[in-house]
């Protein structure tokens, strides 16, 4: 596949380039140390896929959790 780019097409720079770290990352912590040095060199290195933007969900585990106590995965506007 060949993507080219319209110069006549404007938008918004980009801010990051990145990732949501989401359950893999839970996994990689029990990697061996070289393993995930070079899972962390793959995904974040400039000579590789340089992310420099990587999300993670605070509230998201599976321990059951006080529901009145915030977490970000529950956060809600509330009207006046």
């Amino acid at each position: 596949m060949t993507i080219t780019p319209n110069p006549a097409y404007a938008s918004e720079p980009f801010k990051g380039w990145g990732t949501s770290l989401v359950w893999f990352a839970n996994a990689a912590g029990g990697y061996p140390e070289e393993v995930r040095q070079d899972l962390l060199d793959k995904v974040f290195g400039e000579k590789e896929l340089n992310l420099n933007i990587a999300r993670y969900n605070i509230g998201g585990c599976s321990r059951r959790r006080e529901p009145s106590a915030p977490q970000p995965s529950r956060q809600r506007e509330r009207s006046p």
